[in-house]
């Protein structure tokens, strides 16, 4: 059993121990003075991230539009310089072929002036041995001829 004097200590230290009505009162109006500060600017802070959430939401789109641009373009340019160099190509084909042709026509009348020439020299030559040949047969019919006269004579 308690003696009164315990009771009195006892429902001393929870009245010291639990705050009084007034102190209570003054910080749920300070809590309140403090929310209403506190609250529309997290409220405003909801809304503008809300709102720059949502300027990005089709920011996947704009960038998978650039990419597709981006990617026409380049197969565009790819497809042109690609054209560019066949006709730089045919154009040099057809230079080398000509420069060929030319070639082989130089190459065919070089080897047919080269041949004349030698036809030419040699029908010389032959018609040389040919005057030749007569020279000495001319001058071996003299000879005999001299030999025969010389052997009549003598």
């Amino acid at each position: 059993m308690t003696t009164a004097d315990e009771q009195d200590t006892s429902a001393e230290s929870e009245m010291q121990d639990t705050p009084k009505i007034g102190e209570k009162v003054r910080f749920w109006e300070e809590q309140d003075r403090i929310n209403q500060e506190l609250i529309p600017r997290v409220i405003k802070q909801h809304e503008l991230f809300t709102a720059h959430v949502q300027g990005h939401e089709d920011m996947q789109v704009h960038v998978a539009a650039l990419n597709a641009r981006i990617s026409e373009a380049l197969d565009e340019a790819v497809k042109q310089a690609v054209a560019a160099s066949d006709e730089k190509i045919a154009a040099l084909d057809a230079q080398v072929s000509e420069a060929v042709e030319e070639a082989r026509k130089q190459a065919v009348d070089e080897s047919n002036k080269n041949l004349l020439e030698l036809e030419e020299s040699t029908t010389l030559e032959v018609k040389s041995a040919k005057r030749q040949a007569r020279i000495m047969s001319g001058v071996s019919l003299a000879v005999a001829v001299v030999s025969i006269i010389i052997a009549l004579v003598s």
